[in-house]
């Protein structure tokens, strides 16, 4: 069971690794997985598993087995990479397509409302202000879409800061 999901993107010029490590599940999102096509396959056809048969198939089930899901991306314009949405996309299948009001706000229902997990966005690179402000607010709602008993995000000047406060293993 891999204790921590590790989805990130350090770039094409610092791959790291995929896969299993130790207790750790790592994910780079370049080369970049396809997109959502929208099927709605992993909610009504193979509940869980996404119809694109790559290497991102792993990730809804990654997820189901993590106790710590962290994102590590550069930040652009407030929020992820393009690479990095790509694979949250791809995470559709984790949620139920049924929808639900919690807090005022409309949520997907979970399909494993039994998991307890913490969401952390890492992001590196310059940004603004505003900037900061955005990408937290988005690490917010999807830790409340997702179902996460907490959730943070945190700032980098570069990649290697947080290699190195997050302890990578690569």
């Amino acid at each position: 069971m891999a204790k921590r999901l590790i989805l990130y993107d350090f770039g094409p010029e610092d791959r790291g690794a995929e896969g299993q490590i130790q207790e750790d599940f790592y994910f780079p999102v370049q080369p970049m997985v396809e997109r959502c096509l929208g099927c709605f396959g992993c909610w009504v056809q193979t509940p869980g598993r996404c119809a694109i048969q790559d290497r991102a198939s792993v990730l809804p089930q990654q997820m189901k087995r993590c106790d710590q899901w962290i994102i590590i991306s550069p930040v652009l314009y407030g929020g992820y990479s393009l690479c990095v949405k790509a694979a949250l996309e791809r995470c559709l299948g984790y949620m139920l397509p049924y929808l639900r009001i919690v807090q005022g706000r409309m949520r997907h229902q979970l399909r494993y409302p039994d998991h307890v997990f913490q969401l952390q966005a890492y992001f590196y690179g310059p940004c603004s202000p505003k900037e900061r402000e955005l990408a937290q607010r988005l690490v917010g709602s999807n830790g409340k879409n997702l179902g996460a008993a907490q959730c943070r995000a945190g700032f980098f000047d570069g990649a290697d800061q947080v290699k190195e406060a997050i302890g990578c293993k690569f």
